[in-house]
């Protein structure tokens, strides 16, 4: 990995954050503790709050409490520092407005300290779980 400056980390935040503010995706940045750092505005609309109230939640919140655990257990596991940067795509449930979903999660290790972890949400098209 190559070295980055702060200046430089702080300038690539940034430019992920303005890419962040124009996809179609659901975008979260999360510490290693999956506390969520930054959430865009369709992160909001599909977690069912103001953007402004996720930083500081845990992601895990926004999971079913039946499998509150597990999936946390999960991503603790796979997003776990190994001396290489962190890439991990796989299924999620969340609990939405619109009840349980299921959507795809992508998450991608930042260069830098302090670690963070950023993660796209697409919900699974046709993929709503009745309760």
């Amino acid at each position: 990995m190559i070295p980055v400056g702060k200046d430089d980390a702080a300038e690539a935040d940034e430019r992920s954050q303005i890419v962040s503010e124009l996809s179609g995706a659901a975008v979260v940045t999360v510490d290693s503790g999956l506390r969520i750092l930054y959430a865009n505005l369709v992160a909001g609309d599909l977690l069912g709050a103001p953007r402004e109230a996720l930083p500081g939640r845990q992601l895990g919140d926004f999971f079913p409490e039946d499998g509150r655990e597990r999936q946390c257990t999960l991503l603790e596991r796979v997003l776990a520092p190994n001396g290489h940067p962190v890439r991990w795509m796989g299924e999620l449930e969340l609990i939405s407005p619109r009840g349980r979903l299921q959507v795809d999660a992508a998450f991608q290790e930042h260069a830098g300290p302090p670690r963070r972890l950023t993660a796209l949400l697409r919900p699974r098209a046709g993929r709503l779980v009745s309760d």
